[in-house]
């Protein structure tokens, strides 16, 4: 929809969680934001990068790369579908995410001990450390972002 002054307005005819936000003003930031913030954001992102050059940095292995970190601390193992379903990313581009993750040493794939039909994918120690030091170098900066 277009707001009275011509632009595209998401909050208007919104239903769920945007539609109960208050209006923001146009020029202030939402409150809580602060520059400091997102140039966190930013250089959270960028760190990313370091740790996970190239494709690997992209949103979709860092979807996958997050779920993997939290049941590598939670000790619990996902195979491929419920990696799939945990992480929000078609099954196709977690299945390329995860041979390049692999392929760069950050991931391991093995048979599932209980039903040889699935694959198990655990992060391997180099993910594992480089998630650390990504979300150590990271600091209070946003991890998700």
């Amino acid at each position: 929809m277009e707001s009275p002054g011509g632009g595209f307005d998401p909050r208007e005819g919104a239903s769920g969680p945007q539609a109960a936000c208050a209006p923001v003003s146009e020029n202030r930031a939402p409150a809580g934001l602060t520059g400091r913030l997102i140039r966190m954001i930013c250089a959270a992102r960028r760190d990313r990068q370091r740790h996970f050059p190239g494709a690997l940095g992209s949103d979709a292995c860092w979807n996958v790369l997050l779920q993997l970190y939290a049941a590598h601390i939670d000790q619990h193992r996902l195979n491929v579908g419920s990696l799939t379903k945990r992480s929000g990313v078609p099954a196709t581009t977690v299945l390329r995410a995860i041979d390049g993750l692999s392929l760069a040493g950050f991931v391991t794939r093995h048979e599932d001990r209980f039903d040889r039909r699935r694959v198990v994918v655990e992060l391997s120690e180099a993910g594992v450390a480089a998630m650390n030091r990504h979300l150590l170098n990271a600091g209070s900066a946003p991890f998700f972002a």
